[in-house]
């Protein structure tokens, strides 16, 4: 798809969507508020779940939104109460990397409290299950859904997110299939995997070139993510682990913390700092105290 542009504007976005089936939704949004210039990217402390945001140059991008159980709705507990402290305005894009609750189960709070301009989800979810169960929520709420394809990207203004995964069939746990996003921007760089585990990030690693100044521990910290051949290739300045306090889990697990202190990165946790935070300096992003 070639690049697509939204009006003759040059306040709008440029897009590139190279493989996403249709036009990617994210330009019925971009350009239609004025919104604060600021870079940020927050791991926002939700819980057993996964959530960030990205923003940059007024638009924002949100990949997961937390979870949701039979017990606790940590959408509207945890999830929204953060995300009004963060002071976003609309959501252009949300991306759900895997189809497990505690990455998509706040989304139905978020949707009646913000606009959303689509959902992405990895192409290879269509017709999973729990998938259509976030279709149905889109259709109610009147958000367009794209379905992602590997080795494909977005931009605007001076920021790229590229998309990847390994490839997931029916018979694999979905976490084997989630999405893998890389953000660079004016000199830093981040890289979100999901529930990816070792066999998957395997399988990244032979797709191209992986380094990032910011890692998000793949599974919560899970003992079978965060490789150490993974690892030796992102090289990261900081590794980020999004999980709840106390959790039944036992996220993060001590090998996997072993394994990312043994490459000298800083490792933050959002049980026990909260919201993770980095602006954009000079050297690309640096963690806001």
């Amino acid at each position: 798809m070639d690049l697509q542009r939204f009006s003759g504007d040059p306040k709008y976005a440029k897009l590139r969507a190279l493989g996403i089936f249709g036009v990617l939704a994210l330009g019925f949004v971009l350009g239609w508020l004025p919104r604060d210039a600021v870079t940020r990217l927050d791991f926002v402390s939700v819980g057993q779940g996964d959530c960030t945001v990205f923003r940059h140059a007024g638009r924002t991008i949100m990949i997961d939104a937390g979870g949701k159980s039979e017990y606790v709705d940590a959408g509207r507990r945890v999830v929204v109460p953060a995300l009004r402290e963060l002071g976003l305005q609309v959501i252009d894009m949300v991306l759900i990397t895997h189809p497990d609750r505690d990455h998509f189960g706040g989304l139905e709070a978020i949707a009646e409290r913000w606009k959303i301009g689509s959902i992405g989800m990895p192409v290879h979810f269509k017709g999973h299950e729990q998938a259509e169960e976030i279709v149905s929520l889109a259709e109610h709420f009147r958000i367009p859904v794209e379905w992602i394809s590997a080795d494909s990207s977005i931009e605007f203004e001076d920021a790229t997110l590229e998309f990847d995964y390994a490839p997931w069939g029916p018979d694999d746990s979905d976490n084997f299939g989630s999405l893998a996003v890389m953000i660079t921007v004016g000199g830093g760089s981040a890289l979100i995997v999901g529930d990816a585990d070792a066999e998957s990030e395997g399988i990244l690693l032979t797709t191209g070139d992986w380094g990032a100044q910011v890692l998000q521990a793949s599974h919560h910290g899970s003992r079978n993510g965060s490789s150490y051949p993974w690892l030796l290739e992102v090289d990261p300045d900081y590794v980020v682990v999004s999980c709840g306090r106390d959790n039944s889990y036992g996220h993060p697990a001590d090998t996997a913390l072993a394994r990312i202190k043994a490459t000298g990165a800083d490792l933050i946790r959002t049980d026990l700092a909260g919201t993770v935070s980095f602006g954009l300096g000079e050297a690309g992003f640096e963690p806001l105290r």
